[in-house]
């Protein structure tokens, strides 16, 4: 079974371990008790910076989402090696997939991941990070604080991800890398 099908239920035993109602963590990340009631139920994750706030409102590195049967690869000291067959999706939502780029997100500030896009718009969102995108190949409409931008491969875009942004690809698909720089660890 692949890790990414558990992470509601992880998010549920994690929450209940720590003795937190849902009405707690939707304080603390700012999202409904029915929609974090949603997303321990779901069978597919949530998007990256989602998980990252549920994280940090749990007092957790969002790498224990990730636990494969409990065990954690450290990697090698300050080392974290991927290599390409080891790479799974984290999180698949309408047009849109989230691929890890690194083994462990525990003790790091930064998120990178690999995103493609298929035709369409993603959701408008923000979450609490700033974020470095490169798009690897494709066209993209980057949609931002009101403004669009247009994207193609070898462009690369830094912001600041508490402001409303989405992508958007008009035909065929887009693969991005994204890095999302988590500052505020709380």
């Amino acid at each position: 079974m692949n890790s990414t099908n558990n992470i509601g239920k992880r998010i549920k035993i994690i929450r209940k371990r720590k003795n937190l109602t849902l009405e707690e963590i939707a304080k603390r990340t700012k999202f409904s008790k029915s929609y974090l009631s949603r997303l321990e139920r779901a069978k597919n994750p949530p998007p990256i910076s989602t998980l990252q706030i549920i994280a940090n409102a749990l007092g957790i590195d969002m790498e224990e989402f990730f636990k494969k049967d409990g065990i954690i690869d450290e990697g090698v000291g300050s080392l974290d090696l991927m290599k390409k067959k080891e790479r799974e999706k984290e999180s698949e939502r309408n047009n849109l997939t989230f691929k890890t780029l690194v083994k462990s997100y525990k003790n790091k500030y930064m998120a990178p991941f690999l995103m493609e896009i298929d035709e369409g718009r993603t959701s408008l969102y923000s979450h609490d990070s700033e974020e470095f995108v490169y798009i690897v190949s494709g066209k993209v409409l980057f949609h931002y604080d009101g403004k669009t931008f247009n994207l193609e491969e070898g462009d690369s875009i830094y912001f600041d991800s508490r402001k409303k942004h989405c992508f958007e690809v008009k035909r065929g698909k887009a693969v991005l890398i994204s890095v999302n720089f988590n500052y505020r660890r709380f």
